[in-house]
């Protein structure tokens, strides 16, 4: 089939696929800028001179289709038990009723390669951007960490395939003010940037999803050259276990990342009352706890931040510095324990700049968050870079039983995808969900990418 052939068809499903886009959605609007923080870091793409489809044709085709889709689909991966996917009541939109009605069972899991045995990892290290605590080690503000048997028993690590009781759905914030700390309410303030066991649970996008499936596509080397199935988004989802301990005050906890998706699941001692919890995250992260109710907020940072403000921080930026009242991307303060600062004490630049960046990107948070909460960013915090556990109150005099994940239900910002299940089932679910874009994209025809090689000409 000639390229001009295949445009012309591509051209022609656009045209009707917008005429329905449009008659079954009058009131649409573009979505929110799309979260890429969990996509993997793609190899080089080499160009070809010649395809079956133009990276352009499937890029229009698959963004088209995208915005018809546009409705918010919920995949649950279990077996033959009761899920409560998504509690949607209270949310009050069109999008998200849509989401309840498309919830798919998808049953059939999929073979899964052995993670390959490695070396057991020293509980303490330091990075360049701060410390990464390995199990036992529980991180508190004052980094006299402890081991987690001393603050709960009967603990047991995730695995990737555990997942949570159940999953509600909550709107993110449209607005950058948070709800206000409370009189006699106590902030629990934790600032980790990844946590360290994958977990059952992951949301991405349309957007993302597109992104994804077009670089596949122009990843083909030339005709004949079968589509690689093999590139997939696969957001994971990793989990940091928050210990509060404070009973002398209703607990304010803000949960803040810079990177990944992280699941919050917050185990609070008897006696410790959680009145409200704040997420600020790129996108993706959820909290989990041990009760059916909770008030939560969750801001999305690429709903706030730009990519101005993201440039003004940087190390020899001469471009007027954007006004922005919203900075809500939760940079760490670096500390001398970095090995970036290390270096940058060496005059070595490109650390000297990644402190700058730093510096600058934690002052414009602290603004933010010194307005919303009457206090520094700084003040009791809980930071390292990675980790498992994170302690908010004192040490307990004996340890409390801790909850597992799959007995507690959890709440996660509402998502094009929500996958939940354990590791087999993940990967088949996520499998049908890119096949069922490219196919549509493609008008059913998967062939389309993969075209016999062409004859030599005489």
């Amino acid at each position: 089939m000639s390229s001009d052939r295949t445009n012309n068809d591509f051209a022609e499903r656009l045209r009707r696929i917008e005429a329905k886009r449009r008659a079954a959605n009058p009131g649409y609007t573009p979505p929110r800028l799309p979260d890429f923080s969990n996509l993997p870091e793609d190899k080089a793409i080499r160009s070809a001179p010649q395809r079956s489809v133009g990276a352009g044709g499937v890029m229009l085709a698959l963004m088209a289709f995208m915005g018809f889709v546009g409705v918010t689909a919920a995949y649950v991966l279990r077996d033959d038990l009761p899920f409560d996917v998504a509690s949607l009541s209270d949310i009050g939109r069109e999008a998200t009723l849509a989401a309840k009605a498309s919830v798919q069972a998808i049953s059939q899991p999929v073979s899964l390669m052995p993670n390959k045995s490695e070396e057991p990892k020293a509980p303490l290290e330091y990075s360049e951007d701060g410390r990464i605590l390995r199990s036992p080690l529980v991180a508190t503000a004052g980094y006299g960490d402890v081991p987690i048997d001393g603050v709960v028993s009967g603990f047991r690590a995730s695995t990737p395939d555990d997942f949570p009781a159940s999953v509600t759905t909550i709107l993110p914030e449209e607005s950058c003010v948070p709800r206000a700390l409370g009189a006699g309410e106590s902030l629990a303030n934790i600032r980790i940037d990844q946590g360290a066991r994958e977990v059952g649970i992951q949301s991405f996008s349309d957007t993302a999803l597109a992104e994804r499936l077009l670089r596949n596509v122009e990843a083909e080397i030339g005709p004949g050259k079968a589509y690689d199935r093999g590139g997939r988004l696969s957001p994971v989802m990793k989990t940091v276990d928050v210990f509060l301990t404070d009973r002398s005050a209703p607990q304010y906890v803000v949960l803040q990342n810079l990177s990944g998706a992280i699941l919050w699941n917050l185990q609070p001692a008897p006696g410790v009352e959680i009145a409200h919890v704040l997420m600020i995250s790129p996108g993706g992260s959820a909290v989990s706890v041990g009760t059916e109710t909770l008030s939560v907020q969750a801001m999305r940072t690429g709903d706030f931040v730009s990519k101005a403000d993201f440039e003004s921080i940087r190390v020899n930026y001469s471009g007027e510095v954007p006004e922005n009242d919203c900075f809500i991307s939760p940079w760490r303060k670096p500390q001398e324990h970095w090995l970036s600062w290390q270096k940058a004490q060496d005059q070595n630049m490109l650390f000297v700049n990644r402190i700058h960046t730093f510096t600058h990107g934690h002052a414009r948070f602290d603004e933010w968050f010194t307005r919303s909460f009457g206090r520094s960013a700084t003040d009791g915090v809980v930071a390292a870079y990675e980790a498992s556990y994170v302690l908010v109150g004192p040490l307990p005099e004996t340890p409390f039983a801790y909850v597992p994940l799959q007995e507690r239900p959890a709440w996660i910002p509402l998502e094009d995808h929500i996958v939940v299940g354990d590791a087999a089932h993940r990967a088949a679910g996520i499998e049908a969900i890119h096949m069922d874009r490219l196919t549509a994209a493609l008008g059913g025809d998967l062939s389309r990418l993969n075209p016999a090689p062409r004859r030599a000409q005489q």
